[in-house]
């Protein structure tokens, strides 16, 4: 009998267990312990009823506690199981996620830890890393890739095809490097090699992809900027007026 009861413990457990790891889901670990222990304290239930039967057979003996200890731990394993796939998987994955390390191999900070505070001081920007300072190499190059890319759709449908080389920049001006074909030109004649000014370097790249860092976006990717490429576009309509072949 005393398995029996066992049993029919466990079987109410699991069903509480079931219900909690329901509840609290969006509870990182706590949720995913409930939801998997249900299913495990009702197979429990199921086999100390079990056994209790089995003894009781063998004593020529029937107990009804041990057969409701298994129906009850049974009934308890159905839902039991069905939220431990579901509710107690989708916990698991929050649990990992909060314990997955940030670029610096280290742990993200509470969303809420206060700049002051010495175990989570703000994040310093570096020159050259894509946050501050003048543009760098990389994100010239990319630039120049990002222009060719637009070539199609924007400059080249006037009168001449561009192929864009190179963005380089010296005091508060930066040069764009370019090689052109106007559209009447015959097919093996060269490419022209050109350039064109670009007034104004303070403004050439901006901020264009963000990162959440202890409750702030912080800049983490910079590209050339729509006032830039604006006046990139002037300058080079007005290379096209100057150099256009003469009808």
């Amino acid at each position: 009998m005393g398995l029996g009861i066992a049993a029919i413990v466990c079987a109410c457990v699991a069903l509480l267990f079931t219900g909690l790891g329901f509840m609290l889901t969006a509870v990182p670990f706590v949720g995913t312990f409930l939801s998997f222990g249900a299913p495990v304290i009702a197979i429990a239930g199921i086999v100390m009823g079990g056994i209790g039967l089995s003894q009781g057979s063998k004593e020529g003996q029937t107990s009804f506690i041990n057969v409701v200890g298994i129906a009850l731990s049974f009934l308890a394993f159905i839902p039991a199981v069905l939220v431990a796939v579901t509710c107690g998987l989708c916990n698991a994955l929050c649990s990992a996620a909060t314990l997955a390390p940030t670029r610096d191999g280290g742990y993200p900070p509470p969303a809420t830890a206060p700049f002051d505070d010495p175990l989570y001081p703000a994040p310093t920007p570096e020159v050259g890393d894509g946050l501050v300072g003048p543009p760098t190499t990389e994100e010239l190059t990319e630039g120049v890739e990002m222009l060719n890319e637009l070539c199609g759709d924007v400059w080249c449908e006037g009168e001449f095809d561009f192929r864009f080389q190179e963005i380089t920049c010296v005091d508060a001006a930066c040069t764009l490097s370019f090689e052109a074909k106007h559209y009447t030109a015959a097919e093996h004649e060269p490419y022209l090699t050109s350039t064109v000014s670009v007034a104004g370097i303070e403004d050439l790249v901006e901020c264009d992809s963000w990162t959440l860092v202890a409750g702030a976006e912080i800049c983490d990717g910079r590209g050339l900027s729509g006032s830039w490429v604006e006046r990139m576009s002037e300058a080079l309509r007005a290379w096209e007026r100057s150099f256009a072949p003469s009808p």
